[in-house]
Protein backbone atom coordinates (compact mmCIF):
# COMPACT_ATOMS: atom_id res chain seq x y z
CA UNK A 1 0.00 0.00 0.00
CA UNK A 2 1.35 3.11 -0.97
CA UNK A 3 1.90 6.49 1.47
CA UNK A 4 -1.09 8.28 0.41
CA UNK A 5 -3.23 5.22 0.52
CA UNK A 6 -2.20 4.18 3.92
CA UNK A 7 -2.83 7.70 5.32
CA UNK A 8 -6.56 7.98 3.69
CA UNK A 9 -7.14 4.86 5.44
CA UNK A 10 -5.39 5.27 8.97
CA UNK A 11 -7.68 8.86 8.60
CA UNK A 12 -10.92 7.25 7.56
CA UNK A 13 -10.85 4.85 10.36
CA UNK A 14 -10.73 7.41 12.58
CA UNK A 15 -13.18 9.11 11.32
CA UNK A 16 -15.29 6.15 11.69
CA UNK A 17 -14.20 5.61 15.16
CA UNK A 18 -14.37 9.23 16.13
CA UNK A 19 -10.57 8.99 17.51
CA UNK A 20 -8.41 11.97 17.83
CA UNK A 21 -4.43 12.32 17.37
CA UNK A 22 -1.99 14.63 17.68
CA UNK A 23 -0.52 13.97 14.59
CA UNK A 24 -0.19 10.87 11.81
CA UNK A 25 2.61 8.34 12.48
CA UNK A 26 5.41 9.53 10.60
CA UNK A 27 5.01 5.69 8.37
CA UNK A 28 2.29 7.45 6.48
CA UNK A 29 1.75 11.38 7.38
CA UNK A 30 2.32 13.45 3.93
CA UNK A 31 5.75 14.26 3.43
CA UNK A 32 5.45 17.20 1.01
CA UNK A 33 2.42 19.83 0.13
CA UNK A 34 1.60 17.55 -2.74
CA UNK A 35 0.95 13.96 -0.82
CA UNK A 36 -0.71 16.01 1.96
CA UNK A 37 -3.18 17.71 -1.18
CA UNK A 38 -3.27 13.78 -2.65
CA UNK A 39 -4.34 12.62 0.84
CA UNK A 40 -6.97 14.91 0.98
CA UNK A 41 -8.77 14.38 -2.74
CA UNK A 42 -8.53 10.73 -2.07
CA UNK A 43 -9.83 11.07 1.53
CA UNK A 44 -12.76 13.31 0.64
CA UNK A 45 -13.91 11.28 -2.36
CA UNK A 46 -14.03 8.23 0.66
CA UNK A 47 -16.15 9.84 2.94
CA UNK A 48 -18.34 10.77 0.48
CA UNK A 49 -18.56 7.68 -1.42
CA UNK A 50 -19.51 6.39 2.42
CA UNK A 51 -21.14 8.97 3.94
CA UNK A 52 -23.11 11.03 0.46
CA UNK A 53 -23.41 14.78 0.10
CA UNK A 54 -20.90 17.10 -1.48
CA UNK A 55 -18.16 19.70 -1.56
CA UNK A 56 -20.01 23.01 -0.76
CA UNK A 57 -16.49 25.07 -0.22
CA UNK A 58 -13.16 25.45 0.71
CA UNK A 59 -11.46 26.73 3.96
CA UNK A 60 -8.23 28.93 3.65
CA UNK A 61 -6.08 28.56 6.83
CA UNK A 62 -2.11 30.23 7.66
CA UNK A 63 -3.04 33.76 5.60
CA UNK A 64 -1.12 35.53 7.87
CA UNK A 65 2.91 35.85 8.40
CA UNK A 66 1.94 34.91 12.11
CA UNK A 67 -0.01 32.24 12.00
CA UNK A 68 2.31 30.71 9.40
CA UNK A 69 5.36 31.29 11.64
CA UNK A 70 3.32 29.07 14.49
CA UNK A 71 2.44 25.78 12.28
CA UNK A 72 5.65 26.39 10.58
CA UNK A 73 4.62 26.75 6.68
CA UNK A 74 5.05 29.20 4.22
CA UNK A 75 2.10 29.46 2.45
CA UNK A 76 -1.63 29.41 3.04
CA UNK A 77 -3.37 26.17 2.37
CA UNK A 78 -6.95 24.94 1.83
CA UNK A 79 -9.34 22.58 2.80
CA UNK A 80 -12.71 21.06 1.36
CA UNK A 81 -16.08 21.78 3.15
CA UNK A 82 -18.59 18.84 2.73
CA UNK A 83 -21.81 19.39 3.31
Amino acid sequence: MDRVTAAVERLFEMRLSRRRVAALPADVAPRTLAEGYAVQEALVRKLLDHFGGRPIGYKIACTSGVAQKALGVDAPFFGVLLS
